[in-house]
């Protein structure tokens, strides 16, 4: 049987910056904080930094909560990426050289010693850190979240925080995705069937009034210009994104 083509560039950076975002979205002091983007090509670019609201929690349970663990995830996060192209590069599926994995990485590996140097106290060094992130990797079900969220980026390109973060969590999910598909099809009927019915009240009851009904009129206005779409609207939303998970799913 013939070798897997090696990923093109676009691929590769597309699981580096994934890598960057899943462990920005677990780690439990750090956050996606904008985009995440494919931005040319072979070359992306994720937002991330810690996350203030659940320090201030851990900070409010126990004020003499460590302030170097939230530094320390964030390093975590930004050696995800160069780990998993070094992953890549071992499997056999990119063909990436060390000069190709120093260029790639020179700006995560800088900015991981900037925060490490900033640090309270001594802690784990860059080589610690990126095994502790590589031995994490390789957990099959983180491997394949990267993966699939990979999938997402290539086919959309750029999503802002919170819709990576949505793409990422009902990923997470895993299977259940796909089992959302009839309920929100199923939502869709049962809204489409509402407005008929609406449509059909109303109508009857401007045919049959006997005097203009300026109160009706103004309930009408509100129900057929602004609630029923909405409805439908957000109705059609579900159900395009629930179609779409699954097509992503099915991708990885």
């Amino acid at each position: 049987m013939a070798a897997a083509a090696p990923m093109t560039d676009e691929e590769i950076a597309a699981v580096h910056e994934a890598a960057h975002a899943v462990f920005a979205m677990l780690g439990p002091w750090t956050r996606l904080a904008g985009p995440v983007a494919l931005v040319r090509w072979g070359e992306g670019d994720v937002v991330m930094g810690t996350d203030g609201q659940a320090i201030g929690r851990a900070l409010a349970a126990d004020p003499g909560f460590d302030l170097d663990l939230p530094r320390l995830d964030l390093v975590r996060a930004l050696l995800a990426g160069p780990a998993a192209e070094r992953l890549l590069a071992e499997r056999g599926r990119a063909a990436l050289t060390e000069a190709d994995l120093a260029a790639t990485s020179a700006g995560d590996y800088g900015v991981a010693a900037e925060q490490l140097a900033a640090l309270r106290r001594p802690g784990p060094d860059v080589a610690a850190l990126e095994g502790e992130v590589r031995r994490r990797l390789e957990e099959p079900a983180l491997w394949s979240l990267v993966e699939r969220f990979a999938a997402v980026l290539l086919e959309r390109r750029s999503l802002t925080a919170d819709e990576a973060e949505r793409a990422l969590k009902a990923l997470n999910a895993g299977a259940p995705a796909e089992a959302q598909v009839p309920a929100a099809r199923r939502r869709l009927r049962l809204g489409l069937l509402a407005f008929i019915a609406w449509e059909a009240w109303w109508a009857y009851e401007f045919v049959t009034a006997p005097i203009p009904d300026e109160e009706m009129h103004t309930v009408a206005a509100l129900l057929f210009g602004a609630v029923i779409p909405g409805a439908l609207a957000a109705l059609l939303g579900v159900t395009i994104l629930a179609v779409r998970l699954v097509r992503w799913s099915r991708r990885a």
